[in-house]
């Protein structure tokens, strides 16, 4: 079993969101954050620091509806701890390349109280791996063993809200 112990390390980093509309119905929004992670009592990088991220989203926004395309913007993370952690460490490159994904949703308001939002996630499924996510210890799976776990396909939500 993995054993967890605190070292002796330093966390800095930034997140800075940002707004700009072209007029009352067209916006453009973002958010950009970094973090880096360093070990303190050894020459190394912390394990599982996410990578430079960024979303961007125009929405078109009118009284009773919105519409918003999403781009997910994460750079290659390639700093990573060299200390072996766990046997994902010794067998596996932890760096994972960037990647981009596109999103798509809206929202329409019918009546005051009623609300449906729709919208698909990754919209060209694209493969990727976060950085975040774990690696493959099931034999019994289409991804090999020690392999780092894909992320989510495409997929599609919808809700419905009502409030009285």
């Amino acid at each position: 079993p993995l054993i967890f112990s605190n070292v002796d390390a330093e966390l800095y980093g930034a997140d800075t969101d940002w707004a700009y509309s072209f007029n009352k119905e067209l916006r453009l929004d973002g958010v950009i954050s970094y973090v880096r992670g360093k070990r303190r009592d050894i020459n190394d990088s912390l394990y599982r620091i996410a990578p430079l991220n960024s979303t961007v989203a125009l929405t078109h926004e009118r009284a009773v509806w919105s519409a918003t395309l999403e781009g997910v913007f994460v750079a290659k993370q390639h700093d990573i701890s060299n200390t072996i952690v766990s046997n994902e460490t010794r067998t596996n490159n932890n760096a994972t390349p960037g990647y981009i994904l596109m999103n798509i949703s809206g929202h329409w308001r019918p009546v005051e109280s009623l609300s449906i939002n729709v919208g698909i996630a990754n919209l060209l499924d694209k493969n990727y791996s976060d950085h975040l996510s774990g690696f493959n210890r099931n034999s019994a799976s289409d991804v090999p063993v020690g392999s780092r776990l894909p992320g989510l396909g495409r997929n599609a939500f919808a809700t419905l809200s009502y409030e009285w």
